[in-house]
């Protein structure tokens, strides 16, 4: 199965585990002398079941994450980051280049002489947020192309399987010879991030990092989460 597909299906044990509790909540209590319409016991082992099999692929999700790379070399979970900084760095400059022209404010009462003057380049601040909108669509290209492209790991061991899902989320240990260098594209007063590199004294390489834009609301996140695809 690849990973794509995983996180299209990740809804469904969610969604069995709702119909099943709901069930199981209308049969867990019932009159003397009548018979429950279910047996409100097994609905609940059922409904553990769901779980089970819900927490086994967020687990291999999470730990084909900190595994599979993109194009780039960068690991999914790295990668996974960045769309949620470029999310609030795309709303902070359009928001405040809508506010330096005025729209959605109410005009002020004072005296209709004076003119209002926006406090910053409106020009600048449209084109540093299609700079960081344009990332966003690469980034999220090469994260798709990755999901279709890596296998989900095989099940895991409950010991193992834990133990993985936690390491994936957990950050990576500090490299003192290490030290992560972004570059960064100047537009007026405003920066958005073009790349990030690594760099190592004595071929010391740091080893991934671990981070989860939604991409586009038509594909499927790979956040180790229970959301719906």
């Amino acid at each position: 199965m690849k990973l794509a597909e995983a996180l299209i299906l990740r809804s469904d044990p969610k969604r069995v585990y709702e119909q099943i509790k709901t069930r199981a909540q209308a049969s867990a209590r019932y009159q003397e002398g009548e018979t429950p319409s279910e047996d409100a016991q097994a609905l609940v082992g059922q409904a553990e079941e769901a779980l089970n099999d819900l927490e086994d692929l967020i687990r291999r999700i999470n730990v084909t994450n900190a595994s599979a790379t993109i194009d780039g070399g960068a690991t999914l979970t790295a990668a996974l980051a960045e769309p949620d900084v470029l999310r609030l760095r795309y709303a902070l400059l359009t928001s405040v280049a809508d506010s330096a022209v005025g729209r959605n404010q109410q005009a002020r009462q004072i005296r209709t002489e004076l003119k209002f003057i926006s406090a910053l380049s409106v020009q600048d601040l449209r084109s540093a947020a299609d700079d960081v909108a344009k990332r966003h669509r690469e980034l999220d290209a090469k994260i798709q192309e990755a999901n279709w492209r890596v296998d989900l790991v095989e099940g895991l061991s409950d010991g193992v399987g834990r133990e993985l899902g936690r390491a994936s989320t957990r950050p990576a240990p500090r490299v003192n010879r290490c030290r992560l260098v972004t570059l960064r594209r100047s537009v007026g007063r405003f920066e958005s991030v073009t790349a990030r590199r690594t760099h190592c004294r004595d071929g010391a390489r740091l080893p991934g990092t671990s981070h989860t834009a939604s991409p586009r609301a038509d594909w499927p996140t790979n956040e180790g989460g229970d959301g719906d695809s």
